[in-house]
């Protein structure tokens, strides 16, 4: 699942190679809460309804499609606040990225690379991207705030996954939560090898939507990414973005 894009090491501390079931994230209210709730919790074995849930969670994540997106980002010295919008379907994304000491800029990636353009101060929502000032560059998947935009653009899946084998390869149930005041279940997925990482949350509601994940990297804070539904939303990136994947 999710872990193939997981193994972005430096970022997620090689955070799965292939993580087979969804991912979603309910809400905690703070991310060092929620990775403390989740070490102290006893894991059990899915049910066979929570293993259905989870085995739809990428593919009830793609079929939403454009999805308004929070994220915490842990990076060297800093943890950077992202809070924008990702095209599930066309791997694009857009987000205001805040760091630490209150700088502000905007931030495009696709699976080909990312555009940022610093901003004068915090924006009132999302801003329309201006024409120029850009820096693009192609991703870096062992930097930190690269392999968290991959990571980001890996959350669904056009199939769904096979619960049957979910159970048989370890899919645990964690506990209940919510996020953004959304009930939710939160699970432990089997990887490629077969075996639950205990670092790597899915925070998944009672249709089956990943809502969230989380994933401890090595840093004092977990990354932290959080989906939300939304409709109408356009997320257009750069020209010069685009042509990266020429």
């Amino acid at each position: 699942m999710i872990g193939r894009a997981l193994a972005v090491v430096a970022v997620l501390v090689a955070v799965v190679a292939g993580a087979t079931a969804c991912t979603a994230d309910g809400s905690a209210p703070s991310a060092s809460a929620s990775a403390s709730a989740s070490a102290t919790a006893s894991p059990r074995p899915v049910s066979g309804d929570e293993a259905e849930r989870l085995a739809v969670a990428r593919l009830r994540a793609y079929e939403a499609r454009v999805m308004a997106l929070e994220a915490r980002v842990p990076v060297a010295d800093d943890t950077l606040q992202l809070t924008g919008r990702v095209d599930l379907r066309a791997h694009d994304a857009t987000a205001v990225v805040e760091t630490g000491d209150g700088r502000w800029a905007l931030l495009q990636w696709t699976q080909h690379g990312k555009a940022l353009v610093p901003l004068a101060g915090e924006p009132d929502g999302l801003p329309d991207p201006p024409a120029d000032g850009w820096q693009v560059t192609g991703l870096v998947p062992d930097e930190p705030l690269d392999g968290a935009l991959t990571v980001v653009l890996s959350l669904a899946s056009d199939r769904a996954e096979n619960p049957l084998l979910l159970r048989q390869n370890g899919a645990q149930f964690v506990r209940a939560d919510t996020v953004d005041g959304v009930d939710v279940d939160v699970f432990l997925a089997p990887g490629a090898d077969e075996r639950t990482d205990p670092r790597i949350r899915y925070w998944v509601d009672a249709e089956g939507l990943l809502r969230r994940v989380d994933a401890d990297t090595g840093y004092d804070d977990p990354l932290v990414i959080t989906l939300t539904p939304v409709t109408d939303a356009a997320v257009p990136v750069i020209p010069e973005l685009q042509a990266l994947a020429g």
